[in-house]
């Protein structure tokens, strides 16, 4: 019995060691995560708190498992972002919730060092993950760890800068583009007088102005982060993106030329 009892000891010892140093503990020969072994280690440990730690140590380069474990556990309660608890049977896509809210916790570097047989799993992950904000995106192209990483998580690059580009340039230039289409077909429906011109056209171009703010704003960010260099596999769609938003600006710099 006192052997059990130092041998259990010993065995948790380690698996805390290798949890905190990133080991493949729980890798069959081929490299790949096994978590049904990763669960029985887990269990070793009774205490619910120190079993979160060291799945949360695990995370820090196999956070897919680690998450998928946590899942299944019901000694640990994972909740979504409204505050519900995730569990299979309240969420249909309980286990990309789950991996979010593992994923969140996690420093980029980790994000960008997981073990190589996670990232099918973890593309899609990431890619929400570093399109929450402009910052975020670039912490991610900016961290010493990037370059290394950047092969196999191209695709969630890819992901994230179309979803940044969307939501934070995209969307306010077509919300001020609408803006500026009903401003010139008013001026068409009811035409001003003569003397009211020098003022609308004032008006008019202070409208393009924010046009060609959130294009300038989106080709800097892009070339800070070296997006538009040759070398980067986006840069032909960039340059397509910022081509139509540069023709939507001539389009209406014309038109006001002609008042």
């Amino acid at each position: 019995m006192r052997l059990q009892i130092l041998s259990t000891l010993y065995l948790k010892e380690m698996v805390k060691i290798m949890a905190g140093e990133g080991d493949t503990f729980f890798h069959d020969t081929a490299g790949n995560p096994n978590n049904a072994d990763l669960a029985r280690f887990a269990a070793s440990f009774e205490n619910a708190a120190e079993r979160k730690k060291v799945l949360e140590d695990v995370a820090k380069k196999d956070a897919y498992s680690a998450a998928m474990v946590m899942l299944d556990d019901p000694t640990i309660r994972l909740k979504d972002d409204a505050g519900v608890e995730i569990t299979r049977a309240t969420h249909a896509d309980a286990e990309e919730q789950v991996l979010k809210q593992v994923l969140r916790k996690l420093s980029v570097e980790d994000k960008l060092t997981q073990h190589q047989a996670q990232y099918p799993h973890l593309q899609d992950a990431i890619a929400e993950d570093m399109s929450r904000n402009t910052a975020t995106f670039e912490k991610y192209l900016n961290d010493d760890k990037y370059s290394s990483a950047q092969p196999r998580i191209i695709n969630a690059q890819r992901k994230a800068r179309q979803a940044i580009y969307t939501r934070e340039y995209l969307q306010p230039f077509n919300i001020e583009s609408k803006r500026m289409r009903d401003f010139m077909r008013n001026l068409i429906a009811t035409p001003p007088p003569t003397s009211a011109i020098p003022q609308i056209k004032i008006q008019a171009q202070s409208m393009v102005t924010e046009l060609k703010t959130l294009r300038r704003d989106y080709e800097k960010l892009c070339r800070k982060n070296d997006l538009l260099a040759a070398s980067s596999p986006d840069a032909p769609r960039i340059q397509t993106e910022l081509n139509r938003m540069e023709q939507v600006i001539s389009g209406y710099n014309n038109k006001i030329a002609t008042l």
